[in-house]
């Protein structure tokens, strides 16, 4: 190794701050000095590179189905913007990423008002076999409030 060359364990631990640009200009240029005469090196700097470019794609994927997903949530929660309104509806209307977000969503919320609505019936049911027996419940814990307050229940 030439003397104020990198040796592969040095160029190997600058790749990261090299591929950031996060290295004093002195250690980016040995690196990138190295990165040119060793091809295990660059072949492990260009795989760093491929799994960042990766990383961020994912990373737009995420964000903007999270865009989507806020998007269709307020519009069907009535929580849009006036100024958006409009487009949200259009994008719904015509964009495939959108339209499936909305029907998805306008299902679980139809499902959970399905459950709400059976959990009601259930406890209504249950309230008029039980009438007595909750009105007991209710006394035996709030007995001592209502008679310190002479009210009856």
């Amino acid at each position: 190794m030439l003397k104020g060359y990198l040796s592969c364990a040095q160029a190997q631990n600058n790749l990261i701050g090299f591929i950031h640009y996060d290295l004093e200009r002195k250690t980016m240029k040995k690196t990138a000095i190295h990165l040119r005469n060793c091809p295990i090196c660059m072949e492990k700097y260009s795989s760093l590179q491929r799994r960042k470019k990766e990383l961020r794609e994912k990373l737009y994927e995420i964000q903007n189905k999270l865009k989507i997903e806020n998007d269709v949530s307020c519009y069907i929660d009535c929580e849009t913007e006036k100024e958006n309104l409009f487009l949200i509806n259009e994008l719904i209307k015509w964009d495939e990423k959108y339209k499936k977000e909305y029907k998805e969503q306008l299902n679980l919320k139809n499902f959970m008002q399905y459950c709400k609505l059976k959990v009601r019936e259930n406890l209504i049911k249950e309230n008029i076999k039980n009438k007595s027996m909750v009105k007991k419940d209710f006394k035996g814990l709030f007995g001592d409030f209502f008679n310190n307050n002479a009210m009856r229940v």
